[in-house]
């Protein structure tokens, strides 16, 4: 069965605080390059960062593209907050899944295709972080948080990326004040198209120093403050803030759900189950993989890319 991919979306605009890049060949003797950029986004009064990761052959037309950032562009960290570039994303949300000490894991991140420079004259270009994600809502409970309601949904989602990868979303929260008519209107099963910010962010707040009058020495003593005792609140949420009303026509069937729900039983099964030793090789250790693996969830049909230009 050939399931229809989801429509996909996200895009960050920011100013570049780093990057990573790298150049080599693939197992498979493809000359590529990868970024790994973390862009600062300040939104509403706070600042986001999120990593967006890049990869492509070098004769892919999106390479052209990522050697002008490796070549041209500048960050925070090595040249200041006034002369980093400010930046344009477009890309897909995807899930990362791997096994750690015997357990599986999965948590999203963000697949970059293109990224633009925003010149000094594009003012009116605000900073950013927003998705547009099709999806089957496959769970959808209320929020606990220390032992709390809080008002507010935790979902899981399924969305259909390229040759049948099935994401699996989970704890994606439903803003507070929508919570009433998402439970009318997306009960489970059904196919949706969310408006979702991500939000990726440290909160730092310093204690108030407090001024003790002691009994000896001189003057006012302030009790000794160090770094340590900084409060950081690091927030990490994916909200669903609206969106279209359910998807009738097209909308992803009972049969290919379940269908769905195989894919991801085996994903994990497969995950999960050691990989047998390959002693084929008469020299040598170890298995090698491609770099940059992904979902797969860039559609070149999306982009208007040939197959062979796509970056996996």
């Amino acid at each position: 069965m050939d399931l229809r991919q989801s429509t996909n979306r996200v895009r960050v605009i920011g100013t570049l605080k780093r990057m990573k890049v790298t150049e080599g060949t693939s197992k498979g003797g493809h000359p590529f390059i990868s970024l790994d950029l973390v862009v600062q986004s300040k939104i509403d009064d706070k600042v986001m960062e999120n990593k967006v990761s890049f990869w492509a052959k070098r004769s892919s037309k999106l390479a052209s593209g990522y050697l002008t950032a490796a070549n041209e562009y500048r960050t925070i960290e090595k040249d200041g907050e006034h002369m980093a570039t400010r930046v344009s994303i477009d890309g897909n949300y995807e899930m990362n899944e791997y096994v750690s000490n015997g357990e599986y894991k999965n948590f999203p991140k963000i697949k970059g295709v293109f990224v633009n420079r925003v010149e000094e004259s594009e003012e009116e270009v605000k900073d950013a972080v927003e998705l547009k994600l099709e999806c089957i809502v496959m769970d959808q409970q209320p929020e606990m948080k220390d032992g709390k309601l809080t008002g507010r949904l935790s979902c899981k989602l399924y969305s259909v990326g390229w040759g049948n990868t099935v994401n699996e979303f989970n704890n994606i929260l439903v803003d507070q004040g929508i919570v009433n008519d998402f439970k009318r209107l997306f009960p489970i099963g059904t196919t949706a198209s969310f408006n979702i910010k991500i939000n990726n962010m440290v909160i730092i707040k310093e204690p108030e120093v407090q001024v003790q009058q002691t009994p000896t020495g001189f003057g006012q003593q302030l009790d000794s403050i160090s770094n340590d005792n900084i409060i950081r609140d690091y927030i990490n949420e994916t909200i669903i803030i609206g969106g279209d009303m359910p998807i009738i026509e097209g909308k992803y069937t009972n049969e290919e759900i379940t269908f769905m729900n195989q894919i991801r039983e085996n994903k994990v099964k497969e995950l999960m189950t050691p990989p047998q030793q390959d002693n084929s090789f008469a020299s040598g250790f170890g298995s090698g993989f491609d770099s940059g693996v992904s979902n797969g969830n860039a559609s070149p049909a999306n982009y208007g890319l040939e197959y062979g230009d796509v970056p996996f």
